[in-house]
């Protein structure tokens, strides 16, 4: 297993959850990459927006903080978060401190992934979620890399995203280079990344 830290640390949390999960950002193409390549700053877990109260009682003794008007701010239990608001992050209390998890709502219609920012954008679930041979659930590198395309435009871009694109691109299927093309250009249609894809 290449998870270590926080990230180890929420898997084994989440290994009882009741409904569906998967590991998302950086670390989502270090597991689809089968090895840990770079250091991360956190880790971002994605759950079905409908299963936000499951998470709240799962994390009973985490405390909560979501995003608002830009802002942390404690999550209120039981307030369910609609769009746009998308993020709640978990204080996760350790012998060596406190570490956060950041959960990302995601929204699912008739089968479909559906991109947050897009709603045209969608994937079928069956071709969204992954899994590594240990079992560890974690979404596609495509999925993934979409998300990275955001920074990279221009809205809070990292050399960790064009590091994760540059590491990873060549590891999609067919489908999933097309998919990726075809999503970039619906969001971006002069992204710089297009020109490598």
């Amino acid at each position: 297993m290449i998870l270590d830290g926080p990230a180890l640390n929420a898997y084994r949390r989440l290994v009882d959850f009741p409904a569906s999960w998967h590991v998302a950002g950086g670390w989502a193409i270090d597991l689809h990459l089968e090895r840990k390549r770079r250091e991360h700053k956190d880790i971002d877990i994605a759950i079905a927006r409908q299963d936000q109260l499951l998470l709240e009682a799962h994390l009973a003794d985490c405390k909560l903080v979501e995003v608002r008007d830009h802002e942390f701010v404690p999550h209120n239990r039981g307030d369910i978060l609609r769009p746009p608001r998308f993020q709640i992050f978990a204080d996760n209390a350790t012998p060596d401190g406190i570490e956060s998890w950041e959960f990302l709502l995601e929204d699912y219609r008739d089968g479909q992934w559906t991109y947050r920012r897009n709603p045209v954008v969608t994937l079928p679930v069956t071709e969204a979620h992954f899994s590594t041979s240990d079992g560890i659930p974690y979404l596609a590198p495509e999925i993934v890399l979409l998300f990275k395309a955001k920074q990279v435009s221009g809205l809070g871009a990292s050399p960790n995203d064009d590091l994760d694109f540059l590491d990873s691109v060549e590891t999609l299927s067919e489908r999933g280079h097309r998919w990726l093309v075809g999503a970039i250009r619906a969001a971006w249609p002069d992204h710089s990344w297009l020109a490598s894809l």
